[in-house]
């Protein structure tokens, strides 16, 4: 937000210059002297602002800012005749002086509407120099004051149009043009701007009393979604505070009880339970349907009616204590050194250990090595409400964790903290689901809806599930290999090589144990398998039969209960979110490594002609000669939660085929091929054009 001000900061500084002609102009000597030390004054003015905007003093910023408005308008008001005069006089006589002066009007009409922008962006800011910052009241400050600040854009956008760039000195032409565009960016910026603060007074109940479903899905054990469900909260908003937060100690197996519908889980789930629960309903990689069903579940459950579910992964909050420093527990716990430090490096460790907490009696109890040990009776006593609530240290992270966001002061904390949420919602650790129809389509316009894409080229997915697998993900190194050969026909035949690497040893708490993973990989619709190999299912005894009473869920009918078999590997196959998923099991034990491969054929051909009207551009500009020309692009989608699989793409052409432009960041290309690779801790899309000899 600090861009606007440094914009304008400069282009005042350039377009001031030429009032100087208009001073020394020998008719209006008199007003010389005042004219040009109170535009100089605003001028300092503004970069004073922006100085202390940079040093987050955002009170001070706002008094410099309107400082500057005042001297302008004080100028402007002294010589807004002159300037009139000057105009008419200037289309009369040639004079270049006369002709720059007439635009002092409107330059420094322009240098007061951009100190008031400034103005009005600093004085939300300033909240965050006092002593109690409250986000609502930031963001509803916001909202007001960005609204004034867009309305201010619009004029000075129209105001700089007016500026005829002729009249000014050659060597400041170039400069205003490139001013002028920059200040409709900036319009731009603040109209996406207010349309997210919109949404986010909405989100946190400024119209009406919001109350979200918000789900912890640990990544260590991985779900299509983003992980295992072990624990969740839920929390209202009103008015832009939280209100209350409610943790259940025993986290989402306390939906268990009062649950009384009887739904068949998914088929692969039968290996731990054959019957569908709360914790269990985060099914698919597509987050608006596992969110609905969440909702569902947890309503059967006995509980409330959600305003919608946002997901969290431990890497956000890992990430999170990276910037607000450690938090320490000191009640509620009996603790070995009276509190207990958690920082960025020992949560996810310390939270598993109370998390995986057995009954005494339990044949996997272990001491908890972070509380005393249970040699009396009412420590033993004391222990056993903890076992009894393993989620209850979730609920104390989650209030200590918030004190400190509350309690930032210094500009990089502040800063840091939100480049860390930015990141997190582009990795797909941070995911939310709205019934609203308007916060919905920010969560899909902003991208942190976790949907499935549609696009009509190539595309790739690989989603792994882990059942009865421990959190052995947090040990596992995944390489996906997709390689695209193009035919002389102009069908493409995809070979997908998933290389999973097991580098925990079978000794190590809650890691050290074989990962089962129900592996799917979604590919365009209608593609065809050609072979797979390397798939290991569990043995059939494994599995547990569902009673015949219980209901089929209906989403699942539509789609793994329709799915094929292959005969030769047992791979599944069925279409979801408009896609074809190939799903079959990989098991990996510690210290080992799995290869999964998978041949198939994608749905459509390449031909001539395929291009839409932007790639028929791009064709033209590069093969003026008029070759025949085709596209072919990769899109590939992240699995939510994943810490970021290493991934290669290879496209391999006939010889007669030669490529012609390119587009995606790590790629290498040669006449007939591409290489591109990378980390896939984001979707990733490659495309290029070729043309046909």
């Amino acid at each position: 937000m600090l861009k606007p001000a440094a914009y304008f900061a400069v282009f005042l500084f350039i377009l001031i210059l030429p009032i100087k002609g208009f001073l020394y102009y020998k008719q209006l000597s008199g007003l010389k002297s005042y004219v040009l030390g109170a535009s100089e004054a605003a001028v300092m003015d503004m970069a004073s602002a922006a100085n202390s905007a940079s040093d987050f003093n955002f009170s001070q910023a706002q008094e410099s800012f309107n400082k500057a408005g005042q001297n302008f308008n004080e100028v402007k008001s002294e010589i807004g005749l002159i300037s009139k005069f000057l105009g008419v006089l200037g289309s009369i006589i040639p004079n270049k002086d006369i002709k720059m002066a007439s635009e002092a009007d409107l330059i420094l009409k322009a240098g007061a509407l951009s100190a008031e922008i400034g103005s009005h962006l600093s004085l939300p800011l300033s909240i965050l120099n006092s002593d109690n910052i409250k986000i609502g009241n930031l963001i509803d400050n916001f909202y007001l004051e960005g609204t004034k600040a867009s309305e201010k854009a619009e004029i000075l956008i129209t105001t700089i149009d007016k500026i005829n760039p002729d009249n000014l000195p050659s060597e400041y032409r170039e400069e205003f043009i490139g001013l002028k565009e920059k200040s409709k960016i900036i319009l731009a910026l603040l109209t996406e701007f207010e349309d997210i603060l919109a949404s986010g007074r909405l989100f946190l109940g400024f119209e009406n009393d919001k109350r979200y479903l918000l789900v912890f899905q640990n990544n260590t054990e991985m779900r299509a979604s983003g992980g295992f469900i072990g624990s969740f909260a839920i929390i209202d908003f009103r008015n832009g505070e939280i209100k209350n937060i409610d943790v259940p100690p025993g986290g989402s197996y306390d939906t268990e009880g009062s649950l009384f519908e009887r739904i068949i889980a998914p088929e692969p789930l039968h290996l731990v339970n054959s019957l569908w629960h709360f914790w269990d309903a985060n099914w698919w990689p597509d987050w608006p349907t596992s969110a609905k069903k969440l909702m569902w579940f947890y309503e059967k459950s006995g509980g409330s009616t959600v305003d919608g579910v946002i997901s969290l992964t431990p890497t956000v909050l890992e990430d999170i204590l990276k910037i607000v420093g450690s938090v320490y527990l000191d009640s509620g716990f009996d603790f070995v050194d009276g509190s207990l430090e958690i920082n960025a490096d020992n949560f996810w460790e310390i939270t598993q250990t109370f998390s995986e907490q057995k009954p005494l009696d339990h044949p996997a109890y272990f001491q908890n090595p972070y509380l005393r040990s249970s040699s009396t009776n009412a420590s033993s006593s004391h222990e056993n409400e903890l076992i009894a609530a393993p989620k209850k240290i979730i609920g104390c992270l989650m209030d200590k964790i918030i004190e400190k966001i509350s309690n930032i002061k210094n500009k990089d904390s502040f800063f840091g903290l939100i480049k860390i949420l930015d990141d997190n919602f582009i990795q797909k650790h941070v995911l939310a689901y709205f019934s609203n129809e308007k916060l919905q389509a920010s969560a899909v316009k902003y991208g942190f809806d976790g949907g499935v894409k549609e696009t009509g080229r190539d595309y790739l997915m690989v989603v792994n599930t882990n059942i009865g697998g421990g959190k052995s993900d947090k040990k596992i190194k995944e390489e996906i290999t997709h390689e695209a050969r193009l035919e002389g026909n102009g069908s493409i035949i995809n070979t997908v090589t998933i290389k999973r690497v097991h580098t925990g040893k079978s000794d190590e708490q809650f890691s050290g144990v074989k990962n089962i993973d129900w592996m799917r990989i979604y590919v365009p619709l209608g593609s065809e398998l050609i072979s797979a190999q390397g798939f290991l299912p569990p043995l059939a005894r494994q599995f547990e039969k569902p009673d015949e009473s219980w209901k089929a869920d209906p989403d699942i009918l539509i789609s793994e209960g329709q799915a094929s078999v292959d005969v030769d590997s047992g791979t599944k196959k069925y279409s979801e979110f408009n896609k074809t998923v190939f799903a079959n099991w990989s098991q990996v034990a510690p210290g080992e490594t799995a290869i999964i491969k998978i041949k198939y054929r994608l749905p459509f051909r390449l031909n001539v002609g395929q291009v839409d009207n932007l790639e028929a551009k791009i064709g033209d500009f590069f093969n003026p000669n008029i070759k025949d020309v085709m596209p072919y692009a990769l899109y590939v989608q992240k699995q939510p939660g994943s810490i970021g699989s290493s991934f290669k793409s290879l496209f391999k052409l006939p010889n007669n085929y030669k490529i012609i432009w390119q587009y995606g960041e790590n790629m290498d290309t040669t006449d007939y091929s591409w290489e591109a690779s990378g980390s896939l801790d984001t979707d990733k899309y490659w495309a290029v054009i070729m043309e046909v000899d």
